[in-house]
């Protein structure tokens, strides 16, 4: 049996200017992002065998119970170029960075084996046509 608890909390705060680029109308949006993420995971429990839904273990104890609780902040830029009333090119940037902490045990794997602190930072680049 597996069971997953998740409490995750996502704020974003945006920003838009339209401007005129030469004779081409354009859009400049601009942005932060806050996101918390609490993850309670329960897996490799034995279950009942019963025909109707039942979350009690049979045997105490999961093979994995962990504990993620992750926080993250991210800024963006996306320019829309209106090149004709009906097409535009949308050029993007989004900085993303955080870290995610890790507690818990999974009973094949000794604590020392297991990153318990993940941290991530990376760009994404991206362009859209429409």
């Amino acid at each position: 049996m597996d069971v997953d608890q998740f409490h995750s909390y996502t704020s974003e705060l945006r920003l838009r200017h339209r401007y005129q680029w030469g004779a081409l109308p354009a859009t400049l949006v601009t942005g932060l992002q806050l996101m918390r993420n609490n993850l309670h995971r329960s897996q490799l429990g034995k279950g009942t065998s019963g025909t109707d839904f039942d979350l009690t273990l049979s045997q105490p104890g999961w093979g994995r119970n962990l504990h993620f609780i992750t926080k993250n902040i991210a800024f963006f830029a996306e320019n829309r170029l209106l090149l004709s009333p009906r097409f535009s090119l949308s050029p993007g940037i989004w900085l993303e960075g955080g870290q995610s902490n890790m507690s818990g045990k999974i009973s094949y794997y000794q604590a020392q084996q297991l990153p318990n602190t993940i941290k991530h930072r990376f760009p994404l680049l991206g362009i859209n046509a429409d």
